[in-house]
């Protein structure tokens, strides 16, 4: 059999226009191509994407200045307003992407869902007859990973744990942080699938959970280019693999891969 990438097929660019999809699909440089034109003289929606790229740009340079500091002097060992000159910005700045320095040390507002992508989401945009509850998540996500290339780097969330052993007392921070995050997306997931128990929605949350994490954990700085909407399906297509064909079938895969 040979094998199926159910969700390959389904990576779009977020800007519809020929220019903007040549520059997206040069990943990072698009934001140097799009410098050299004026916003006015761009499609309206390649501008938008360069206003985005701006305002994340501008969140990953506090996010960042709160993981240096809390690495050098402790998560205790720096102020807000020390955050902020590190960061190149104001106080009033910050306080209008960040409501705290723990919020800015974890950046858990990157991982809010944008308005755009939840009524895409329910408007069955990443629906197709064969797709499953999990694959349309999974497509979702894919989606919102083309508006966060910029200024990522993937070593952020294992730093992040190490601050975190280092400071014990954020753990129950972190955790009310993302058992909020998991609840928002159950409601989100309910509002789409009203006929899924409680118990089928946690057992597909959890599976796209675990997709996303794997998906983190096998990215490297070294290799920028190596992530992004098609690994993140690739991700899936692999727990599709691994949790559902038969072992030889599996293996063979991987076999032909190599060669």
């Amino acid at each position: 059999m040979p094998r199926r990438f159910f969700g390959a097929a389904f990576c779009v660019s977020r800007c519809p226009s020929s220019q903007c999809q040549q520059l997206h699909t040069r990943g990072l440089s698009a934001k140097i191509h799009c410098v050299v034109d004026s916003e006015t003289n761009l499609p309206r929606a390649c501008a938008e994407s360069l206003r985005e790229r701006k305002r994340l740009e501008t969140r990953n340079s506090i996010h960042e200045a709160c993981l240096n500091l809390a690495e050098e002097r402790g998560y205790t060992g720096f102020t807000v307003d020390e955050a902020a000159e590190k960061a190149g910005i104001s106080r009033r700045t910050f306080f209008n992407y960040f409501s705290s320095k723990e919020d800015a040390l974890f950046d858990f507002d990157s991982e809010d869902l944008p308005e755009e992508y939840r009524q895409k989401y329910l408007d069955e945009t990443y629906a197709t007859p064969e797709c499953s509850v999990v694959l349309e998540m999974v497509r979702m996500y894919a989606d919102v990973e083309q508006s966060r290339l910029v200024g990522f780097q993937p070593s952020r969330m294992r730093r992040i744990r190490h601050i975190i052993q280092d400071n014990p007392k954020l753990i129950e921070y972190f955790i009310k942080k993302a058992d909020a995050n998991f609840q928002d997306r159950s409601e989100l997931l309910k509002r789409r699938h009203p006929g899924l128990s409680e118990s089928q929605r946690l057992v597909a949350l959890k599976t796209v959970e675990s997709i996303r994490h794997h998906y983190i954990e096998g990215i490297t700085d070294s290799e920028p280019f190596e992530y992004g909407s098609e690994r993140l399906i690739h991700t899936y297509d692999e727990l599709m693999d691994v949790a559902f064909q038969p072992f030889g079938t599996s293996i063979q895969h991987n076999a032909q891969e190599k060669s």
